[in-house]
């Protein structure tokens, strides 16, 4: 007897494992090695093509844009194992957040095969609940007993700031702040708002990244301002915002926050790294602005000779360094697409609100927290995808 399992849920099953292994399960203790998480990757990225049977089929967007990433990689590739005699594995291995865009192919497949733009959204919604009740519970075990019951976690993800255990939210949990605040204020859903509120709890006591704050409080409020019809309701959620800001300073948080960005203030440590990534990469980008230092698996040229510059750090600076002008066809057609999507009206008020507050995510966090990041690359796809399959969706309907 033969049992016979669907294309469409072959992909699935393969990317959940990939959607995991972006949040390394969870730091509970198992996992795949990088090398069987290149090689699913690949696989999962050929089988849809194939399945997709006529590349015609692919949606334009999606196949024009994964021909860039394609072609972008390979260059570097190439040239890294010409200037330094790395392998191509190697070389691969550390393309890994590039490649991971590719996975367009297959979730824009799957999006097709089961109407529902938001499925994966959906799945990762659930991913970051997780996470966080994790967070939570690790958070206040470690105030009681001082013990980490994470072992993972521990040695990937958690550091000390003002006297207390700080564990990092990412890769999907900010945006997921900002797409559930979306549900509640927008699509009026009950659902989102204890997942809106847990995640800010998190955001802003336990994780306790300042820009992070910053960008995800701010596009919630643009969200609301967004959302308001009638000329009284923005000037109350303007006048709302205005009193927030005269709190604000009123308590003195102003100068708390201006002190965390300080070189001599109690967080001075990363701010003194943060401006030394951003001197050396530029310089390592203007050395060789065609491919900046590429694909290079040695820590001295991709963390500087102090070792405490960050890619992740400086955003948009840290990627010129690493591929050159090379980044520009892989990051830009997002932010381009995004952009262009969020002008047409006839989607309706309610899918342009979702768009333009993705757009502002991605410039806001152009700077430093990218969604090209190593850490939050595996995002990208699911993000790109289910937008514009939502953008279709709509646009069909019209």
């Amino acid at each position: 007897m033969y049992i016979k399992v669907k294309n469409e849920n072959i992909l699935i099953l393969l990317l959940v494992v990939l959607l995991l292994d972006g949040t390394k399960f969870f730091y509970l203790g198992f996992g795949i090695s990088r090398t069987v998480s290149l090689f699913l990757l690949l696989f999962t990225v050929v089988y849809s093509i194939f399945v997709y049977k006529n590349i015609s089929a692919i949606p334009k967007f999606v196949k024009y844009y994964s021909l860039a990433v394609i072609c972008s990689v390979f260059c570097c590739v190439m040239y890294t194992g010409i200037r330094y005699g790395q392998s191509i594995s190697t070389s691969l291995h550390v393309a890994r957040p590039y490649l991971l865009l590719l996975l367009v192919i297959p979730i824009s497949y799957v999006l097709g095969y089961v109407q529902k733009w938001d499925f994966f959204f959906n799945l990762i919604n659930i991913f970051s609940l997780i996470w966080i009740i994790l967070v939570i519970a690790q958070y206040i075990l470690y105030g009681i007993s001082g013990r980490i019951f994470v072992q993972g976690l521990y040695q990937s993800n958690v550091g000390m700031r003002n006297g207390h255990i700080r564990i990092g939210l990412w890769p999907y949990c900010h945006y997921m702040m900002i797409y559930n605040a979306y549900r509640a204020i927008v699509k009026k859903s009950k659902k989102a708002i204890p997942l809106m509120i847990l995640g800010l709890v998190c955001l802003v006591f336990i994780e306790e990244t300042r820009v992070a704050e910053a960008i995800v409080l701010s596009i919630i409020v643009l969200c609301w301002l967004l959302s308001n019809d009638s000329d009284l309701k923005r000037i109350i959620a303007v006048m709302v915002l205005a009193v927030a800001v005269v709190l604000a300073f009123s308590l003195g948080l102003d100068e708390m926050i201006l002190s965390s960005f300080s070189i001599e203030g109690d967080n001075a440590g990363s701010t003194i790294a943060r401006l030394y990534a951003i001197g050396y990469f530029w310089d390592c980008f203007m050395q060789n602005p065609l491919f900046g230092f590429s694909l290079i698996n040695d820590s001295t040229i991709a963390n500087g000779p102090l070792g405490i510059a960050w890619i992740s750090d400086v955003g948009i600076i840290g990627q010129l360094a690493r591929l050159g002008l090379f980044i520009i066809p892989i990051f830009m057609p997002i932010i381009i697409h995004i952009f262009r999507m969020s002008f047409n009206k006839e989607i309706g008020k309610e899918t342009r609100i979702l768009i333009i507050i993705t757009f502002l995510y991605l410039l806001f966090t152009t700077g430093t927290l990218m969604i090209l990041d190593a850490e939050r690359a595996i995002f990208a796809p699911v993000l790109l995808a289910s937008l514009d399959s939502l953008y279709n969706q709509k646009t069909l309907q019209e």
